[in-house]
């Protein structure tokens, strides 16, 4: 019984730190032949209404909300938190232009995705939600790795569909 509790430990810290890497490998994606106008970085006032502060960033004219990054930037201090890492003001400035590229990235990376006609399905992101599911032994695990995460279902299955269409892009290029 004890083998058992213990190794769903591992598997369960097994896909966490999985999970975290995809996030980081994200962050890492190069979206090809495409460039950042910093000068846009942080908007220009004529945004249909919403105010300079509330954008972080306009990439290709599509924004990134301070609140979407606020709430990111809070979950991901939160498991940190969780893992009894302390993050410092020069750590946290560190994860903030992590994330900040993580963000920039993945609009990138939809925006190629968009322009070169690739797309996942839905029974693509559902086949893999299914084979992560899978790894666990029950629902209640799964919702506990949720929770873990900070995610609620359809976020993970945005993130999921995030990943299959890095994987894609990666592919055909």
């Amino acid at each position: 019984m004890l083998r058992d509790r213990v190794k769903a430990i591992n598997k369960r810290k097994c896909l966490i730190t999985s999970v975290l890497v995809v996030l980081l490998a994200m962050t890492m994606v190069l979206i090809f032949n495409k460039t950042l106008d910093y000068n846009k970085l942080f908007g220009t006032g004529e945004n249909g209404g919403v105010s300079r502060e509330e954008i972080v960033a306009t990439v290709n004219s599509q924004e990134i909300k301070k609140e979407q990054f606020e709430a990111e930037f809070e979950r991901m201090k939160s498991l940190y938190a969780r893992q009894g890492i302390e993050l410092h003001d020069e750590d946290e400035n560190n994860l903030k232009k992590l994330l900040l590229s993580n963000m920039i990235n993945n609009v990138l990376l939809q925006q190629y995705a968009e322009e070169e006609g690739i797309k996942v399905s839905d029974e693509e992101i559902n086949n893999e939600y299914q084979a992560l599911l899978s790894r666990f032994e029950s629902e209640e695990e799964v919702n506990e790795f949720l929770s873990l995460l900070q995610l609620s279902k359809d976020d993970l299955m945005d993130k999921i569909a995030l990943q299959l269409l890095a994987q894609k892009c990666i592919y055909i290029y």
